[in-house]
């Protein structure tokens, strides 16, 4: 997911957000990981997603080293109609359908072309010597200081931005 985010904003620039839906028990940390890249989350606990099958006859708790379960659990998703699939997944992603709607509409309305304060400025740098480095910053002036440091003709820059 990070690392195709990451490829869509650099092959189409004009992409403005991409939304991640978790499914299942995720810790904080690869979460964190996942909103580092820019990736807005939206999370299903695993508890729902069980207790919502288990409602329809499908067993998903089971310990790690039961194989007689997890097929059961599959025999009984495979017998269920293509409608109560349907009505399964509508009850599984009701708590995050409306919020991730309300995100993806209210980017597609917003101007793409309307002023905007920056929040952040993320610099990634490639180096001659094939480092790849990535810097964060608050401001913009803050990394313009930064990527100075990378210019050998330091004066020849200035005199661009002036």
């Amino acid at each position: 997911m990070c690392i195709a985010h990451y490829s869509l904003r650099r092959t189409y620039p004009s992409t403005r957000k991409s939304i991640g839906v978790l499914a299942g028990e995720w810790t904080d940390a690869s979460v964190q990981f996942i909103k580092s890249f820019g990736v807005e989350t939206y999370r299903i606990p695993f508890d729902q997603i069980a207790d919502i099958l288990e409602q329809n006859g499908i067993p998903f708790r089971w310990d790690e080293k039961d194989t007689q379960t997890p097929k059961k659990a599959w025999q009984e998703f495979c017998r269920l109609s293509e409608e109560e699939k349907k009505e399964m997944a509508a009850a599984i992603t009701a708590p995050v359908r409306q919020p991730v709607i309300h995100s993806g509409e209210t980017t597609l309305r917003s101007d793409p072309n309307a002023p905007r304060r920056v929040e952040a400025v993320e610099l990634s740098i490639k180096t001659t010597e094939g480092e790849y480095l990535v810097f964060s910053f608050n401001s913009v002036s803050e990394a313009i200081r930064r990527l100075l440091t990378f210019v050998t003709d330091v004066e020849d820059l200035q005199r661009t931005l002036r």
